[in-house]
Parts: structure tokens; C-alpha cells; sequence
């Protein structure tokens, strides 16, 4: 099966097809990043174009179209999930929505897939010194993908599990510039360590080929494939905090 991914959830723009099967080694057949100061509207239409030709594919022999759905941008993550529900629907094929946390951490965290003493957190700045985060041990997610404080994070992994006798491993794209504020929090654990790393359609793919092999991937219709924004929009909040009116009916 051959298997195509977008990601346009951060500033990067990726793209990537895969060969899938149940029997053979995955083979990635094509796979393109960019990251520059574009839109993504202006990036991820030439670089599908140039995976399809790298690859010596036309749309039409995608079997599956994956989308990076989530958390992230708001603007990219409505382009790229947009992009292959409008290709799924030209090609009438299914599509199939990739945590865009789970995908961050991939290549780090199934170092630790037997490892009970190690959470593996992946995180995305989210500004005002919260982060999307999600928590993973044994190759479970248990703490599901959520916008958070950084700050309540920190408490929550302290209070639900024993600091002093696990490991945190954080996984971010960029570096969090108040993390200086919580060293004596984080020296509470046995063992913090800090990994900066790239989200790439590619690794989409790989999380894909491995719930595929194990029987759990999840195919979805491409009406019904919608962005995860895991909190509100900054139009929505602002929304919010404006002052409640009365509706008054016209009087006749």
C-alpha cells in the first residue's frame, strides 16, 4: 500500500509517500521539508508536486492520505488538513489523522518502549508559558494530548507518578526560554533530560506503518477528517472576553 503524508501543523512545510505492507520493510519511496519564511499556502502545493514526481507516482496511485492533524498551528493545521481531504476526496480514498505530538516523538520514544521508569513527554510551545503536551510510558500515551501550563505539568507528572524514581524525557521542536524557571522542579526527577527535534510528515509515516502493522490504524472518510486544535483559537478567546450584550427584539 502506498501511503501519502502531509504536515503543515508548525513553521515547516513536509511531505512524504511511503510503501507500507504487512510483510515487507517500509520503504519511504519520497520525502520533501521546507522551512522558510513562507506560508504554507505558498509551499506545500510545490512541494506535493516534487514528492510525486521524485517518487514516479500520480495522485491516483495513493492508497491512503494522512494528515498531521493536530495540535498546532491553527492556519497550518486547516491548510494541510484542507490539502488531503480535498486530495482523498478526488481520488475517493481514505484518510487517516496522525497526533502531531505522537509524531514528534517517535524515533526518541521507542527507545523506551519496555521502559516503566521513563515518561516521554512531547511538547509544543503554545505560548504564555504553556505547552501542548502529551505523556507517554511504555509506549502508551497516558496523559492524552491537551493544552496545559507548563508549570500545572509539572505538578501533574510529580503528583501521578514517583518523581524521584522516574526519568523525564521532553521532546520539543524548540527551545522553551522558561525552562530556566523550573530547574529546582525538574531536579526533582531521577533523571531530566531535554531533546530537540524536527515533526516531519516522514515521521507521521513511520508512527502510520506501525499501528498499520499492528492492526489499530484508524481510517476515517475524508468528510470527516477534521483539524484537533486541543484549545481555543485567539479570535475564539478574545471572543470570550468580550462583555455580555442583552438581545433586545426590535419593537415593532
Amino acid at each position: 500500500m502506498i501511503f501519502l503524508a502531509v504536515d503543515t501543523s508548525l513553521q515547516a512545510t513536509s511531505v512524504a509517500i511511503m510503501e507500507i505492507t504487512l510483510t515487507k520493510v517500509t520503504k519511504i519511496l519520497a520525502e520533501q521539508y521546507l522551512n522558510v519564511e513562507l506560508t504554507h499556502s505558498e509551499t506545500t502545493q510545490f512541494i506535493l508536486e516534487k514528492c510525486l514526481s521524485d517518487a514516479r507516482l500520480e495522485l491516483k496511485d495513493i492508497d491512503y492520505f494522512v494528515a498531521v492533524t493536530g495540535p498546532g498551528s491553527f492556519t497550518g493545521l486547516r491548510i494541510g488538513v484542507t490539502l488531503v481531504k480535498t486530495l482523498a476526496a478526488t481520488q475517493k480514498k481514505e484518510c487517516i489523522a496522525v497526533n502531531s505530538l505522537s509524531a514528534l516523538a517517535y524515533d526518541v520514544e521507542r527507545h523506551f518502549h519496555d521502559d516503566a521508569k521513563t515518561l516521554v513527554v512531547p511538547m509544543i510551545d503554545a505560548r504564555n508559558e504553556r505547552v501542548f503536551a502529551e505523556v507517554i510510558n511504555k509506549h502508551k500515551i497516558v496523559y492524552p494530548p491537551q493544552g496545559i501550563a507548563f508549570e500545572d505539568l509539572l505538578k501533574l507528572l510529580q503528583q501521578k507518578y514517583k518523581s524521584k524514581e522516574c526519568s523525564l524525557l521532553m521532546v520539543t521542536v524548540s527551545h522553551l526560554p522558561y525552562m530556566y524557571k523550573y530547574a529546582d522542579a525538574l531536579a526533582n526527577f531521577k533523571e531530566f533530560n531535554m531533546i530537540e527535534t524536527e515533526l516531519t510528515a516522514t515521521k507521521a509515516l513511520y508512527l502510520v506503518a506501525e499501528m498499520y502493522k499492528e492492526h489499530v490504524c484508524t481510517f476515517v472518510h475524508y468528510n470527516d477528517l477534521q483539524p484537533n486544535y486541543y484549545a481555543l483559537s485567539q479570535a475564539e478567546r478574545s471572543k470570550l472576553k468580550q462583555p455580555y450584550r442583552a438581545q433586545v427584539a426590535p419593537t415593532k
